[in-house]
Protein backbone atom coordinates (compact mmCIF):
# COMPACT_ATOMS: atom_id res chain seq x y z
CA UNK A 1 0.00 0.00 0.00
CA UNK A 2 1.34 3.65 -0.40
CA UNK A 3 2.05 5.74 2.02
CA UNK A 4 2.71 9.69 2.41
CA UNK A 5 4.39 11.79 4.82
CA UNK A 6 4.09 15.69 4.50
CA UNK A 7 5.99 18.48 6.07
CA UNK A 8 3.50 21.51 6.59
CA UNK A 9 1.17 19.76 3.80
CA UNK A 10 -1.07 22.37 1.83
CA UNK A 11 -3.33 19.96 0.11
CA UNK A 12 -5.29 17.04 1.55
CA UNK A 13 -3.85 13.65 0.67
CA UNK A 14 -6.16 10.55 -0.69
CA UNK A 15 -4.33 7.74 1.02
CA UNK A 16 -4.82 5.97 3.92
CA UNK A 17 -1.31 5.71 5.12
CA UNK A 18 -0.65 9.52 5.11
CA UNK A 19 1.32 10.98 7.76
CA UNK A 20 1.19 14.61 8.98
CA UNK A 21 4.46 16.68 9.96
CA UNK A 22 4.71 20.53 10.84
CA UNK A 23 6.03 22.63 12.90
CA UNK A 24 2.96 23.74 13.59
CA UNK A 25 -0.97 23.38 12.96
CA UNK A 26 -1.62 25.93 10.10
CA UNK A 27 -5.07 26.33 11.37
CA UNK A 28 -3.71 26.91 14.85
CA UNK A 29 -1.57 30.17 13.56
CA UNK A 30 -4.69 31.52 11.65
CA UNK A 31 -6.70 31.16 14.99
CA UNK A 32 -4.37 32.75 16.99
CA UNK A 33 -3.75 35.17 14.33
CA UNK A 34 -7.54 36.33 14.36
CA UNK A 35 -7.48 36.24 18.33
CA UNK A 36 -4.23 38.59 18.73
CA UNK A 37 -5.82 41.07 20.17
CA UNK A 38 -3.37 44.21 18.95
CA UNK A 39 -3.09 42.50 15.58
CA UNK A 40 -0.50 41.95 12.89
CA UNK A 41 0.39 44.73 10.17
CA UNK A 42 -0.67 44.27 7.41
CA UNK A 43 -2.81 41.09 7.78
CA UNK A 44 -6.19 40.63 5.90
CA UNK A 45 -8.33 39.30 8.79
CA UNK A 46 -11.44 38.83 6.75
CA UNK A 47 -9.29 36.69 4.05
CA UNK A 48 -8.04 34.41 7.19
CA UNK A 49 -11.47 33.64 8.27
CA UNK A 50 -11.91 32.50 4.81
CA UNK A 51 -9.20 30.28 4.78
CA UNK A 52 -9.53 28.77 8.44
CA UNK A 53 -12.23 26.17 7.69
CA UNK A 54 -10.30 25.16 4.47
CA UNK A 55 -7.14 24.48 6.64
CA UNK A 56 -8.58 23.15 9.31
CA UNK A 57 -10.16 20.52 6.94
CA UNK A 58 -7.08 19.91 4.67
CA UNK A 59 -4.99 19.18 8.30
CA UNK A 60 -7.54 16.62 9.52
CA UNK A 61 -7.68 14.41 7.23
CA UNK A 62 -3.86 12.68 7.93
CA UNK A 63 -3.31 9.51 9.75
CA UNK A 64 -1.01 10.79 12.72
CA UNK A 65 0.09 14.35 13.31
CA UNK A 66 3.41 14.56 14.53
CA UNK A 67 4.27 18.24 15.67
CA UNK A 68 7.23 19.09 17.73
CA UNK A 69 6.80 19.91 21.43
CA UNK A 70 8.47 23.25 20.89
CA UNK A 71 7.19 25.26 18.14
CA UNK A 72 5.48 28.02 16.77
CA UNK A 73 2.63 28.57 19.93
CA UNK A 74 4.42 27.36 22.64
CA UNK A 75 4.07 29.76 24.38
CA UNK A 76 0.11 29.98 24.52
CA UNK A 77 -2.52 27.76 25.53
CA UNK A 78 -3.59 27.03 21.66
CA UNK A 79 -0.67 24.86 21.28
CA UNK A 80 -1.88 21.75 23.44
CA UNK A 81 -3.53 18.68 21.87
CA UNK A 82 -5.39 20.03 18.54
CA UNK A 83 -5.51 16.13 16.76
CA UNK A 84 -7.01 13.19 18.47
CA UNK A 85 -3.71 11.35 17.38
CA UNK A 86 -1.35 13.82 18.12
CA UNK A 87 2.09 12.78 18.71
CA UNK A 88 4.90 15.12 20.38
CA UNK A 89 8.18 14.81 18.99
CA UNK A 90 11.59 16.34 18.89
CA UNK A 91 13.13 19.08 16.86
CA UNK A 92 11.90 18.03 13.18
CA UNK A 93 15.64 18.10 12.03
CA UNK A 94 18.24 15.74 11.59
CA UNK A 95 20.74 15.79 14.42
CA UNK A 96 23.80 18.54 13.23
CA UNK A 97 27.10 17.37 12.46
CA UNK A 98 29.81 19.76 12.37
CA UNK A 99 31.19 20.28 8.89
CA UNK A 100 34.83 18.95 8.72
CA UNK A 101 36.13 21.75 6.50
CA UNK A 102 38.33 24.75 7.98
CA UNK A 103 37.04 28.30 8.95
CA UNK A 104 38.12 31.25 10.25
CA UNK A 105 36.16 32.42 13.53
CA UNK A 106 33.26 34.52 13.04
CA UNK A 107 29.03 34.92 13.16
CA UNK A 108 26.86 33.70 10.91
CA UNK A 109 23.70 35.56 8.95
CA UNK A 110 20.56 34.13 7.36
CA UNK A 111 19.68 35.63 5.31
CA UNK A 112 15.44 34.83 4.09
CA UNK A 113 14.91 35.07 0.97
CA UNK A 114 11.29 36.57 1.25
CA UNK A 115 11.07 39.63 -1.07
CA UNK A 116 10.56 43.01 0.98
CA UNK A 117 13.06 41.86 3.92
CA UNK A 118 16.14 42.43 2.64
CA UNK A 119 17.05 45.42 4.67
CA UNK A 120 16.69 43.17 8.23
CA UNK A 121 20.64 42.13 7.39
CA UNK A 122 22.19 44.99 6.72
CA UNK A 123 23.02 46.12 10.38
CA UNK A 124 24.25 42.50 11.27
CA UNK A 125 26.35 42.33 7.70
CA UNK A 126 28.32 45.84 8.34
CA UNK A 127 29.16 44.53 12.25
CA UNK A 128 32.65 44.32 12.69
CA UNK A 129 34.34 40.69 12.61
CA UNK A 130 34.14 37.85 10.13
CA UNK A 131 30.32 38.15 8.71
CA UNK A 132 28.75 34.43 7.29
CA UNK A 133 25.60 34.30 5.08
CA UNK A 134 24.11 31.75 2.86
CA UNK A 135 23.27 35.07 -0.06
CA UNK A 136 24.98 37.12 -2.53
CA UNK A 137 25.12 40.95 -0.62
CA UNK A 138 27.50 43.30 -1.44
CA UNK A 139 29.54 43.66 1.61
CA UNK A 140 30.15 39.76 1.96
CA UNK A 141 33.12 38.38 -0.28
CA UNK A 142 32.45 35.65 -2.04
CA UNK A 143 34.44 32.89 -0.30
CA UNK A 144 32.59 34.04 3.17
CA UNK A 145 29.41 32.92 1.05
CA UNK A 146 28.43 29.20 3.00
CA UNK A 147 25.29 27.49 3.22
CA UNK A 148 23.31 27.46 6.31
CA UNK A 149 24.78 23.91 7.74
CA UNK A 150 28.03 25.40 8.74
CA UNK A 151 25.55 27.28 11.63
CA UNK A 152 26.81 23.78 13.28
CA UNK A 153 30.71 24.42 12.96
CA UNK A 154 32.03 25.51 16.14
CA UNK A 155 33.96 28.48 14.41
CA UNK A 156 30.52 30.02 14.38
CA UNK A 157 30.43 32.22 17.33
CA UNK A 158 26.45 33.74 17.07
CA UNK A 159 23.99 33.37 14.35
CA UNK A 160 21.56 36.46 13.50
CA UNK A 161 18.47 34.94 11.50
CA UNK A 162 14.61 35.50 11.32
CA UNK A 163 12.98 33.41 14.25
CA UNK A 164 12.05 30.35 11.91
CA UNK A 165 12.69 27.05 13.15
CA UNK A 166 14.87 25.35 11.30
CA UNK A 167 17.31 27.99 12.08
CA UNK A 168 16.07 28.26 15.98
CA UNK A 169 16.68 24.60 16.25
CA UNK A 170 19.73 23.79 14.83
CA UNK A 171 21.47 27.18 16.66
CA UNK A 172 20.14 25.34 19.73
CA UNK A 173 21.09 21.77 19.39
CA UNK A 174 24.51 23.43 19.00
CA UNK A 175 24.32 25.75 21.41
CA UNK A 176 25.21 28.21 19.24
CA UNK A 177 23.49 31.97 20.36
CA UNK A 178 21.21 33.47 18.42
CA UNK A 179 19.79 36.91 17.95
CA UNK A 180 16.22 37.49 15.83
CA UNK A 181 14.96 40.47 14.64
CA UNK A 182 11.83 41.67 16.18
CA UNK A 183 8.47 40.79 14.20
CA UNK A 184 8.26 43.40 10.59
CA UNK A 185 5.66 44.30 8.93
CA UNK A 186 4.55 42.06 5.87
CA UNK A 187 6.60 38.88 8.38
CA UNK A 188 4.79 36.09 8.23
CA UNK A 189 2.34 35.88 11.46
CA UNK A 190 4.57 32.29 12.10
CA UNK A 191 7.61 34.32 13.05
CA UNK A 192 5.06 37.08 15.11
CA UNK A 193 4.46 34.02 17.39
CA UNK A 194 7.61 32.20 16.95
CA UNK A 195 9.04 35.10 18.27
CA UNK A 196 6.78 35.10 22.14
CA UNK A 197 7.80 31.64 22.18
CA UNK A 198 11.41 31.85 22.00
CA UNK A 199 11.77 34.84 23.81
CA UNK A 200 9.11 32.92 26.92
CA UNK A 201 11.56 29.72 26.34
CA UNK A 202 14.94 31.70 26.38
CA UNK A 203 15.35 30.10 23.11
CA UNK A 204 17.01 33.39 21.01
CA UNK A 205 17.61 37.07 22.14
CA UNK A 206 15.22 39.61 20.31
CA UNK A 207 16.65 43.09 18.75
CA UNK A 208 14.07 45.62 18.64
CA UNK A 209 14.66 47.10 15.82
CA UNK A 210 14.86 51.35 15.75
CA UNK A 211 15.50 51.21 19.60
CA UNK A 212 19.15 50.42 19.64
CA UNK A 213 21.94 49.67 16.98
CA UNK A 214 22.32 45.79 16.65
CA UNK A 215 26.04 46.60 17.73
CA UNK A 216 24.87 48.28 20.98
CA UNK A 217 22.41 45.37 21.66
CA UNK A 218 25.00 42.43 21.28
CA UNK A 219 27.76 44.09 23.89
CA UNK A 220 24.56 43.76 26.39
CA UNK A 221 23.90 40.45 25.72
CA UNK A 222 25.17 37.61 27.97
CA UNK A 223 25.47 34.66 25.91
CA UNK A 224 26.18 32.53 28.00
CA UNK A 225 22.55 32.75 29.79
CA UNK A 226 21.67 32.59 26.55
CA UNK A 227 22.83 29.08 26.10
CA UNK A 228 22.16 27.96 29.64
CA UNK A 229 18.45 27.99 28.54
CA UNK A 230 18.34 26.48 25.51
CA UNK A 231 20.45 23.33 27.08
CA UNK A 232 17.96 23.44 30.10
CA UNK A 233 15.12 23.06 27.74
CA UNK A 234 17.09 20.60 24.92
CA UNK A 235 18.17 18.57 28.37
CA UNK A 236 14.52 17.77 29.62
CA UNK A 237 13.55 17.05 26.26
CA UNK A 238 16.48 14.36 25.78
CA UNK A 239 15.00 12.95 28.75
CA UNK A 240 11.75 12.52 26.99
CA UNK A 241 12.51 11.06 24.05
CA UNK A 242 15.63 9.40 24.04
CA UNK A 243 16.22 11.25 21.33
CA UNK A 244 16.91 15.07 19.79
CA UNK A 245 16.59 13.81 16.13
CA UNK A 246 13.10 14.32 15.32
CA UNK A 247 13.16 12.79 11.80
CA UNK A 248 14.83 9.86 13.37
CA UNK A 249 11.91 9.59 15.61
CA UNK A 250 9.11 9.94 13.74
CA UNK A 251 10.34 7.69 10.96
CA UNK A 252 10.68 4.80 13.48
CA UNK A 253 7.11 5.70 14.39
CA UNK A 254 5.88 5.61 11.24
CA UNK A 255 7.62 2.54 10.01
CA UNK A 256 6.21 1.03 13.57
CA UNK A 257 2.44 2.05 12.64
CA UNK A 258 2.70 0.92 8.87
CA UNK A 259 3.89 -2.27 9.60
CA UNK A 260 1.67 -3.06 12.27
CA UNK A 261 -1.35 -1.99 10.40
CA UNK A 262 -0.96 -2.84 6.83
Amino acid sequence: MDLEISRNPVLQSPLEYSYFTAIESQASILEATLAEPNGIDEINLQRVEEMLPVVGNMEREFRIHFLPTIRTLSSRQASTRRFADQRRTPPLIPAPTSPAETLIDGFYVSQSGINGLEYLYDQALSLPGRAYTNRVHESVPKDQIIPPRFIAHPSIKWVYARAAWNTIWLTNLTSTPMVCPSHQTGDHPEIYFNLQTVEHLGLAAVWERGRQPLGEFLEGLDTGELVSKQRAVYTDMLSEFGTLDGIEYCSQQIVKDYLQSA
